[in-house]
């Protein structure tokens, strides 16, 4: 199977996005509308407003086209995590907070020159999922990591290209071992990225060709 070719945008190298979360395990985030009665407390927990507009404020930072989220949102969410299966709901939260590994590892690759803004941005996310009092305390069973996944989810876009991107190049390092400076090595990654979507293109051109042109396909032996 052809593996899928990455897009160079703007000087950079990046590969089409794909939903890798498995949809059984998604974040019903399109059912999160206010309730009548306005919750603001959780399995007992009071959602505190001043904790909730940090990190509204943090998450416009890390994706400023992100919706602002409501205590009634969040309690409804974490009734909804607490109503699946322990091992479900377990893996609803992993599968979110595991996304953040690849700029954790970023931060300190010196082989990975990510672009300022996206460093900070990350540094930002990172620094919020080490928190144990945010927005929902980490020590609380299973709700606890409930803000750090929501924040992954809903931030992610700004993220997930430049982790695409280490993470393959991470792929290409131990598979091809290149020599050379961390700048020359990133540079041996981007050619060989180019050059893969250079072949599927000209693959693509070559089988399109005979229908784009209206030609017939000519036989590959000849029968005298």
């Amino acid at each position: 199977m052809e593996r899928r070719p990455r897009v160079v945008r703007g000087g950079r190298t990046t590969r089409p996005r794909m939903n890798t979360v498995a949809e059984r395990n998604r974040l019903p985030l399109e059912s999160l509308h206010p309730g009548p009665g306005k919750r603001r407390s959780l399995d007992g927990l009071v959602l505190a407003p001043e904790a909730l507009a940090r990190f509204n404020r943090l998450l416009v930072e890390l994706r400023p086209e992100a919706p602002e989220i409501s205590a009634d949102q969040v309690a409804t969410l974490g009734r909804w995590l607490l109503s699946l299966p322990p091992a479900r709901a377990e893996a609803v939260l992993a599968e979110r907070l595991c996304r953040a590994e690849p700029l954790r590892r970023m931060l300190t690759d010196d082989d990975w020159e990510a672009e300022p803004g996206l460093r900070e941005r990350s540094a930002l996310l990172l620094g919020y999922l080490q928190e144990v009092h945010d927005l929902i305390p980490d020590h609380l069973p299973l709700i606890g990591r409930l803000d750090d996944a929501l924040l992954v989810e809903l931030a992610w876009d700004s993220f997930a290209a430049e982790a695409a991107d280490y993470q393959d190049f991470c792929r290409f390092r131990s598979e091809r071992r290149p020599r050379g400076t961390p700048a020359e090595r990133r540079l041996a990654w981007e050619n060989a990225v180019l050059a893969e979507a250079a072949l599927l293109q000209q693959r693509r051109e070559l089988r399109a060709r005979p229908y784009a042109a209206g030609e017939p396909l000519r036989p590959m032996i000849r029968v005298s």
